[in-house]
């Protein structure tokens, strides 16, 4: 479709009456997203508080850590997904859909799920340390924090790369291969460069969760002082030092790296890369030859996502199922209430200004604009809920105190979270709609409103349906907003979750653990799709 053409469907007058309909959206995001992080920069490069931690150089070691278990967290991601998707799309597997609605149930949960998990098999009381005392594991420290990311994480490699595969016309590997080159010099020469795209958005999307998102992940297996992150250092210092001088330096630190990494290597249409060409017609071409080098290979993918995923998931429901009895009904029934009303107020928010932006950048004419807006709202990948909720008590104190067990401000800090991927997916759904559709709609008569709705907006249903989904599981795996607003007036399934596993209460922490992904799970068959996205 002819995104150029799309301005001209509308008259001017028209078109400036949408834009200022949409006009407090854009409003909302700059005061709750870019005044927040814009104080935290001013905070970080201006205050002169003298910060002796800093001197001693606790922020190096911080730093260090911070970015070299992400970076380990994407190698073992790509590792796992990266064979996984030659295993399936290059075999065209007949495990491909399952394991597919796997990898995307693992990419969607929320990280305290995923810790307790880990522990219920890795931990020290986990199934394998108690039936395997003397092969014990140590999760804690780097390696559980590792496992952890990748099991978010190597979804991103399998899908990317693997409707990467799906994608790419084989002529020129064929060709190559007629010609005498082997598979690795094809593979290196043709297919890699065209496969860069979607490997280099994996790595870095990944990077980027590994660093700045995984601040539970960090707390509960860090282990001591040696595993802090940038995040758990920031929510140390807010939360338990009450220092925002030095909560503000670390996020600044955080930010810096984040939206370096976004704006030299990710580009806007990451995302969709792929989404569009898949084809059913692929001639693979490095599926492997041999039986036994298929069976090794099988049996390492395998074993990789028995011990990273499949294994630590079994023991979760296992328990957790055993647990639920045992949770006091009104306290779970009422973290659950809290729960779904911040989901909704989350998507409430969420979609209508993801919504607001696809529509801006499908009426504006100018290039720079659209790319604006195209832009924006993919900001809050670079900074974590935990960063924008600092920002937003550093630059509304006041507001903050008095909004004190309010569910309002700590939805609009999820909402944000959420909006990259819930914009992706409505701009998707929006510049779907053909254009000869809209044009046949005003050749009889509708005005552009009665366009939008009847038209437009019955044509967005699946996606606006699917963006709600995602800003609701968002919210419900969320918990730094929670703990820095209002951590005692305001009780979610994942803030009970928290404080269970906090108080090394696993059995409690298991039942509220399986509550929530029942909940996540009735969420996505209420939508009718068997799609959710992350934390």
């Amino acid at each position: 479709m002819d995104q150029s053409a799309e301005p001209s469907l509308i008259s001017s007058v028209t078109r400036y009456a949408f834009l200022l309909g949409l006009a407090p959206f854009a409003i909302l995001f700059a005061l709750a997203f870019l005044f927040p992080v814009g104080q935290l920069v001013v905070t970080g490069l201006l205050d002169s508080t003298p910060q002796p931690s800093l001197a001693e150089g606790y922020l190096t070691r911080v730093v260090l850590f911070t970015y070299g278990q992400a970076l380990l967290s994407t190698l073992l991601a790509f590792a796992l997904g990266a064979l996984g998707a030659f295993l399936l799309f290059e075999n065209r597997s007949r495990r491909l859909p399952a394991l597919s609605r796997l990898s995307l149930v693992c990419f969607s949960l929320p990280s305290l799920v995923v810790v307790l998990a880990l522990l219920a098999v890795w931990g020290r009381s986990g199934w394998w340390n108690s039936a395997f005392p003397s092969l014990a594991v140590d999760v804690y420290g780097v390696k559980g924090i590792v496992l952890a990311n990748a099991f978010f994480n190597f979804p991103l490699f399998l899908l990317s790369l693997g409707t990467g595969l799906r994608g790419l016309d084989r002529q020129w590997e064929q060709t190559s291969l007629a010609f005498g080159a082997g598979r690795l010099r094809t593979f290196v020469s043709i297919t890699l460069p065209r496969l860069w795209p979607d490997l280099r958005g994996a790595a870095v999307v990944t990077f980027l969760y590994s660093s700045a998102t995984s601040f539970v992940v960090a707390l509960f297996l860090g282990g001591g002082p040696r595993a802090t992150t940038l995040e758990v250092a920031v929510y140390q210092a807010m939360k338990m030092d009450y220092n925002p001088a030095l909560a503000a330096r670390l996020a600044l630190v955080s930010l810096a790296v984040s939206l370096l990494l976004y704006f030299v290597f990710l580009r806007r249409d990451w995302f969709t890369s792929g989404q569009e060409s898949l084809s059913e017609q692929v001639v693979p071409v490095y599926a492997p030859r041999g039986a036994g080098t298929r069976i090794a290979l099988w049996a390492i993918f395998l074993a990789g996502l028995g011990a990273m995923v499949l294994l630590p998931l079994l023991a979760l429901v296992a328990e957790g199922i055993a647990a639920v009895p045992a949770l006091e009904f009104p306290a779970w029934f009422l973290s659950m209430r809290q729960s779904l009303q911040l989901s909704v107020l989350a998507a409430l928010v969420a979609v209508p200004t993801g919504l607001a932006f696809a529509y801006a950048e499908r009426l504006v004419s100018a290039r720079w604009a659209k790319l604006l807006l195209g832009f924006l709202p993919s900001l809050p990948l670079a900074a974590s809920s935990l960063l924008l909720s600092v920002g937003l008590l550093l630059t509304y104190p006041e507001w903050m105190a008095a909004g004190r067990g309010s569910l309002l401000p700590i939805a609009i800090v999820q909402a944000l979270g959420a909006l990259p991927l819930v914009h992706r997916t409505i701009r998707e759904g929006l510049f779907r709609i053909p254009v000869s559709l809209v044009r046949t709609a005003q050749s009889f008569g509708a005005t552009p409103f009665q366009v939008f709705a009847k038209v437009e907006l019955p044509g967005m249903a699946r996606s606006l349906q699917l963006a709600a989904l995602i800003a609701m599981a968002s919210s419900l795996g969320e918990v730094a907003a929670v703990l820095l607003f209002s951590p005692g007036e305001v009780s979610t399934l994942s803030v009970e979750l928290f404080r269970a596993v906090g108080r090394y209460k696993f059995q409690e922490g298991f039942g509220y653990a399986v509550v929530l992904i029942g909940l996540l799970s009735l969420l996505t068959m209420v939508s009718g799709r068997k799609r959710v996205a992350r934390r």
